[in-house]
């Protein structure tokens, strides 16, 4: 779920002093948070709204940053008080979706996805997370056609791919399943999780140990998701393949 950090302009009559402080400051405050470091970013982005409260941007990308230190309540005021200086905007409804989807309110999330396309009709990134939602709440029919709005915004979208394969895979689909990974796979070849998705398809083919080989790969990719299940890890890779196949379908 990666927050959108597009940018609204910067608020009317402001002079040449003033922008480029909150240029700079608010630049700044981005490239810490990419750098991982929240509480330099915040800030930086604190610095500017003690001398400007109207800059929609900053409130949007310290509400990023609150979001990924996981203070999610601070991160919905931030987009709340972009959303009413630039309700135009459509970063901070996709975000404040992301932070509700985060906990667990997701007819809100659904709602601010919404808004999002409504502002931004060709976000596919606000179509992906929308159908993720509603996946979490059981109705892979409209998933299915989000994550496809997805796809048809961006073909290259490998995310939409394994996660529309996960729907059709939930539904039984097991072919389209299938389809979707290898193209996920064709995409970005260092997908781990479609390996271990395509995996399943395997095993439910009763093709366990063409399976272990999808799970194998995304065990080199990122070795993670193994490392978490120590019984799993004991049998990776060279346990009994179907044993393997029981115990990855018991945790995906």
């Amino acid at each position: 779920m990666e927050p959108n950090q597009a940018e609204p302009p910067l608020p009317d009559e402001i002079d040449d002093t003033t922008y480029h402080f909150i240029r700079h400051h608010n630049d700044q405050g981005v490239g810490l948070r990419r750098q991982g470091d929240l509480d330099k970013a915040i800030a930086y982005y604190n610095r500017v709204l003690t001398i400007r409260q109207d800059v929609a941007v900053v409130y949007n990308n310290r509400g990023i940053a609150w979001l990924q230190k996981g203070e999610i309540e601070r991160a919905i005021a931030d987009f709340d008080q972009a959303i009413e200086i630039a309700a135009e905007f459509a970063a901070p409804y996709y975000n404040r979706g992301i932070a509700w989807r985060t906990r667990g309110n997701f007819d809100q999330a659904l709602a601010d996805f919404s808004l999002a396309l409504e502002k931004e009709p060709q976000l596919p990134e606000a179509y992906n997370n929308r159908a993720e939602t509603w996946s979490e709440k059981g109705d892979l029919e409209r998933a299915i056609a989000d994550y496809s709005h997805a796809i048809a915004l961006e073909p290259d979208f490998a995310a939409a791919w394994n996660n529309r394969g996960e729907a059709w895979r939930k539904k039984g689909e097991l072919d389209r399943a299938a389809a979707d990974y290898n193209r996920a796979l064709k995409v970005n070849p260092a997908f781990a999780a479609a390996y271990y998705n395509r995996g399943m398809i395997w095993c439910k083919r009763g093709r366990p140990e063409r399976a272990v080989k999808d799970f194998v790969r995304g065990f080199e990719i990122d070795p993670n998701f193994v490392m978490a299940h120590p019984r799993l890890a004991q049998m990776m890779p060279n346990g009994p393949a179907k044993k393997i196949c029981e115990e990855i379908a018991s945790l995906i």
